[in-house]
């Protein structure tokens, strides 16, 4: 079951300060109390904070985590509190192909999701957002029969769970900055906010009686989740990522929703006759055993493989914590990923050894080495995995070359990703174009 700690970790972002708006009126601004002892999450956003304590008011309605703190130097998203949807009255139970007319909803008929401290009304823009979801993000996160199973099935139990709302909101928030943005763009926030309320809900969800209606909602929030973890990345060059950046809490946060999904997977049973998502399953599940990592073939990798993984000596085979990951992308190497293999290349990440993720936390050269291939073959697959690959790829490829100039077999290794992810220069690494 993910932790509040995992999901929270994820959206910790760093948001520009909020301008304050230019009065019309003229005259002498009235006199007003200066706040000398704010938070400094009001400081950050330049608005007057009311001072309380432990947290003040103006953080909780904005759902950010107040700190008095006077070192904290990011805004961070709140994950603290429950929701419920009201105003639902007269919403279809499938969509079949209603969300064409999202747009021609009367205000007065939009959705509001409410909490205890928090009340957000989806406004003509959340609702325009939702359409783009269901016309065109749906049909780019997955398969093509994926793609039109959500188009079909999401909307009415998005609009009677509020985590799979702002989950939706928040992965179309990200679709949207990458088309029409800079690829190399920072997150906004809309994607933080909705994202920090998607996870506090669906926290508050996991940790309490779970009914039978609300698996199908839990199994896809989970799948939008682990999808939203590979695209939120807030960095605009390869000096800005993973490895090359500080160590942050919400490094190789994808890893550890792609363990979580694991757990998901038990609670919601998406494989039941009953649940809408069962014929995508299916498709999943038959699509994995079709490719799976049956037949490992080191001849597929480059020669000196064998002697930086050691992988002729059978001695260590069972306890060198780089074989899972080295034999599967043995078999990833001669396959291009589509929309149609991803699932066996997403495998990496779910079928890692337990010791090599800690190694890839310590910036492990062998470690990385194996990521940056992994990166080099999912390139170009789906928008929401490709910008990540292309600039960790890029940081992976600078960050051993300046730390480890003396290896020189994994430094000659690094020419295949160099090559895939663009860096035509030994000594610059150039982001390309994300395509969509």
């Amino acid at each position: 079951m993910p932790s509040e700690s995992i999901l929270g970790k994820m959206v910790t972002t760093t948001l520009e300060p909020q301008c304050s708006g230019v009065s019309t009126n003229k005259g002498r601004r009235k006199p007003h109390r200066k706040s000398r002892q704010g938070c400094a999450c009001c400081k950050i956003r330049r608005v007057k904070c009311d001072e309380t304590k432990p947290v003040c008011k103006k953080c909780v309605a904005f759902g950010a985590t107040c700190t008095y703190d006077r070192k904290a130097a990011d805004l961070q998203m709140s994950f603290e509190g429950t929701g419920t949807i009201i105003n639902t009255t007269n919403l279809p139970p499938t969509t079949k192909h209603t969300f064409i007319n999202l747009n021609k909803v009367p205000s007065f008929q939009y959705p509001v999701i409410q909490d205890n401290d928090f009340t957000l009304k989806l406004d003509s823009m959340g609702m325009e957002r939702l359409g783009r979801f269901f016309k065109r993000t749906a049909l780019s996160i997955g398969t093509a029969n994926a793609g039109h199973i959500l188009q079909d099935s999401t909307l009415g139990i998005a609009f009677a769970h509020p985590y799979l709302m702002h989950v939706i909101q928040t992965i179309t928030a990200i679709h949207d900055r990458y088309i029409t943005g800079p690829a190399a763009s920072h997150s906004t926030l809309e994607e933080a906010f909705h994202l920090s309320q998607a996870a506090a809900l669906f926290n508050q969800k996991l940790s309490g009686l779970i009914h039978p209606d609300d698996r199908d909602a839990l199994w896809v929030t989970a799948g939008l989740l682990s999808q939203i973890a590979f695209a939120f990345v807030d960095a605009s060059t390869p000096e800005e990522a993973w490895p090359l950046k500080g160590q942050d809490p919400t490094d190789l946060e994808w890893i550890a929703m792609s363990e979580n999904k694991k757990a998901i997977w038990e609670i919601a049973n998406p494989m039941r006759p009953e649940s809408i998502f069962h014929g995508l399953v299916m498709d999943l599940v038959r699509l994995d055993q079709l490719c799976g990592p049956s037949e490992p073939n080191i001849a597929n990798l480059p020669p000196l493989f064998v002697k930086v993984f050691e992988l002729e000596n059978e001695s260590i085979a069972e306890t060198c914590p780089y074989r899972t990951s080295v034999l599967l992308l043995s078999s990833l190497m001669p396959i291009e990923c589509t929309r149609d293999t991803l699932v066996k290349f997403l495998r990496f990440a779910s079928h890692m050894n337990p010791k090599y993720k800690p190694l890839l936390t310590q910036k492990d050269p062998k470690a990385l080495l194996l990521l940056a291939y992994w990166y080099a073959k999912v390139l170009n697959s789906v928008w929401w995995l490709d910008r990540r690959a292309t600039m960790e790829c890029q940081a992976v490829v600078l960050y051993l070359e300046r730390n480890y100039p003396d290896e020189e077999d994994i430094l000659e290794l690094l020419n295949f990703p160099k090559e895939c992810c663009g860096m035509w220069r030994k000594d610059l690494g150039i982001l390309r174009h994300c395509s969509m």
